[in-house]
């Protein structure tokens, strides 16, 4: 069986700078290894593969010991296990010797080995939250009227809830319609006032007295828009309102709604307001016409139909032509009727005309005074 033999060998590998390396390109044999003798940097041949396109030997890359953080490469992805033991909860800081040490987390927020956070009830402030945080309002609690809460905003003007706020544009609504309404305190009503489907305007006597009113209200129908314009001062006494057909209302006196050049007649020395009195007719008796008026007649009342036609004889012309015929019993002598008994029966026949005797002579009167009233005829204004 041979000897084994022990022979000393000594093994020399390539060497050059990296700059050589590089211009001189070489392909080295598989497992050749090839050393930078400048960077210390080693890399193994292929047997097919120049050196430019051979890639270091990770251990020749590290420069020293220990490992700085340019030894480690970026993708290295380091087990948790191999770092050093970490205090369950605790968290890695760093030192005030700009070390890393496993720290325990106190204070407002703690932290569990399960990762969950949590912030102790009570120490948040204002200071905490951030401007921008827009929390949800269904984080905080509702506000009511003896708690202190998140608020719903709400645009309406006829909510009667206890827990809705106001907005700006509701607030500017409900402004408008209470500017708008009727003052119940007084005050000035700037627009027109409207009274629909035949609602009252009633006006209530004092409270003392009771709750009675006087009011006005509107046709059912109305043909169309009728305004009143009321009169700009005050009429006198007796008279009242009245239109002139377009609207305007003046004062005028009672009954004086008659038309313009109406003529009548009045029981009294002057003219009503309003009204002219004429003095054309004096003494003057009236007379009903169905047809056209017009005046006649040259004497005056109280000279024909006022006093008395008295100490007047009338003449003999003045009286009309007439006879008188007597009549006397012809069987009898004497003239005249006679009779002792309380009845006869006589035959009588007529004499003739007498013409004698006209008249006695003596004047007489006729009294005229008839009762009357006196009137004026005027014209209205």
């Amino acid at each position: 069986m041979p000897t084994a033999t022990t022979v000393p060998v000594k093994m020399a590998q390539r060497r050059d700078t990296a700059a050589n390396w590089t211009s001189a390109n070489p392909t080295l044999l598989a497992g050749e290894i090839g050393i930078e003798s400048d960077t210390s940097k080693i890399k193994l041949g292929t047997g097919s593969t120049a050196w430019t396109s051979l890639s270091y030997t990770p251990w020749s890359q590290v420069s020293a010991y220990p490992l700085v953080n340019a030894d480690i490469a970026s993708a290295a992805a380091i087990a948790y296990s191999k770092l050093a033991t970490l205090t369950s909860g605790n968290i890695v800081l760093g030192s005030s010797a700009n070390v890393a040490t496993s720290t325990a987390v106190t204070g407002d927020v703690t932290i569990s080995n399960t990762g969950v956070t949590a912030i102790a009830s009570g120490v948040i402030v204002d200071a905490d939250i951030n401007a921008s945080a827009a929390i949800a309002g269904s984080k905080i609690v509702a506000a009511t009227t003896s708690v202190v809460g998140a608020v719903q905003l709400s645009d309406s003007t006829s909510t009667t809830s206890s827990v809705l706020a106001a907005t700006p544009t509701a607030v500017k609504a409900a402004y408008d319609l209470a500017a708008a309404a009727l003052p119940l305190a007084g005050g000035t009503v700037t627009g027109n006032v409207i009274l629909d489907n035949q609602v009252d305007a009633r006006f209530r006597e004092a409270t003392a007295n009771g709750t009675n009113y006087v009011g006005f209200q509107s046709p059912a129908t109305i043909a169309t828009d009728v305004l009143w314009t009321l009169p700009a001062t005050d009429g006198t006494a007796g008279q009242a309102l009245s239109t002139n057909g377009s609207g305007t209302l003046s004062f005028a006196t009672v009954g004086g709604g008659f038309d313009s050049g109406t003529i009548m007649l009045f029981v009294q020395t002057t003219a009503p307001s309003g009204w002219t009195k004429s003095t054309t007719h004096n003494n003057k008796a009236l007379r009903l016409v169905n047809g056209t008026v017009g005046t006649g007649g040259t004497q005056n009342f109280t000279d024909v139909l006022n006093g008395n036609v008295g100490a007047t004889t009338l003449t003999t012309s003045q009286i009309p032509s007439h006879t008188h015929n007597q009549q006397r019993n012809t069987a009898n002598t004497g003239t005249g009727l006679q009779s002792t008994s309380s009845s006869f029966t006589v035959t009588a026949t007529p004499v003739g005309p007498v013409t004698a005797a006209t008249g006695g002579g003596s004047s007489h009167t006729h009294s005229m005074d008839i009762a009357y009233v006196d009137v004026i005829i005027a014209t209205k204004d």
